[in-house]
């Protein structure tokens, strides 16, 4: 797959670049802007191409933009960068990159709406998208929709090496997501819950599995994580025996600690390859579920 995707690398140059020679890896001495998804799902999925290239290019302050509802994941993620909120206009956005100093490279990594970021930088400019683009100096068309698979080879067609993606928590991390479950009334015999589903949606499957787990069930509902650090989160979401999303951007990271997911698709079109995690509604959540819940004795 990453040899035919490379085939529809498409290469672009405006004066206002400056030239681009690739001989096959892109220097590490970057300074980047990332334009990431909006969509939830994609976002989510996206955080491996933004871990592979945070890692790869040296020690800098990168840019990440727009971080409307992202922020607190991006922080306990990538800390110590600069977070712009989306801007009203898109030429305020432009304005933004050609005032902020050192900027080398701007990437997108909004595979859904790419021709929003379709502007002449005073950089080079780099994209993964389906559809074809006028002003980047490299666009990387995938051959599938599948929504991990997209960002999956993008950091390496420019000859960055795959880093696979980690989340670090501390001692006093997990100590406090035990606290919390604990009061929440969790015990060893329960089944660890945590969701973010619509409340309508929420309240239905939580009366079925409460049924299916006799009652043994600690649920975490969006309410709750709506008023927790993300760093919180993700540790709660360690300790978990069943991640509940709906195109939640928390689905990656909960793959990622191998945590047993169940994704309603809502109109997404673009979703993740199921591989055991997550496991994707097909219209039948009771069906779907018990396969996933084993009571504990």
């Amino acid at each position: 797959m990453f040899f035919l995707d490379l085939i529809y690398l498409i290469f672009y140059h405006f004066p206002m670049q400056s030239k681009f020679f690739f001989n096959g890896k892109i220097s590490q001495e970057q300074r980047c802007v990332f334009t990431i998804p909006e969509n939830p799902l994609l976002f989510s999925y996206s955080l491996f191409s933004l871990w592979n290239f945070i890692h790869y290019f040296k020690k800098a302050s990168h840019v990440f933009y727009p971080v409307d509802d992202k922020i607190e994941l991006i922080k306990a993620i990538f800390p110590e960068h600069i977070y712009w909120f989306k801007f009203k206009k898109e030429k305020d956005f432009l304005k933004a990159v050609h005032n902020e100093r050192g900027i080398t490279a701007l990437i997108n990594l909004d595979y859904e709406n790419p021709k929003r970021y379709d502007f002449q930088y005073p950089v080079n400019s780099f994209a993964v998208s389906k559809e074809d683009l006028k002003n980047f100096t490299v666009v990387f068309k995938p051959l599938t929709e599948q929504a991990d698979t997209i960002y999956r080879n993008f950091a390496s067609t420019l000859g960055i090496p795959h880093k696979e993606f980690q989340i670090s928590l501390t001692n006093e991390e997990k100590a406090k997501a035990r606290d919390y479950i604990k009061f929440k009334g969790h015990s060893e015999k329960n089944i660890l819950v945590v969701s973010d589903l619509n409340p309508k949606r929420e309240a239905l499957v939580k009366e079925y599995l409460a049924y299916i787990t006799k009652e043994r069930l600690t649920f975490i509902d969006r309410g709750s994580l709506l008023v927790m650090d993300s760093k919180l989160i993700l540790a709660v979401l360690s300790l978990a025996d069943l991640f509940l999303s709906e195109a939640s951007i928390y689905t990656y990271p909960a793959q990622v600690l191998g945590i047993k997911t169940y994704l309603f698709p809502e109109k997404s079109k673009y979703l993740p390859r199921e591989m055991g995690r997550p496991v994707i509604d097909k219209g039948d959540f009771k069906k779907g579920l018990a396969s996933l819940i084993s009571p504990k004795r």
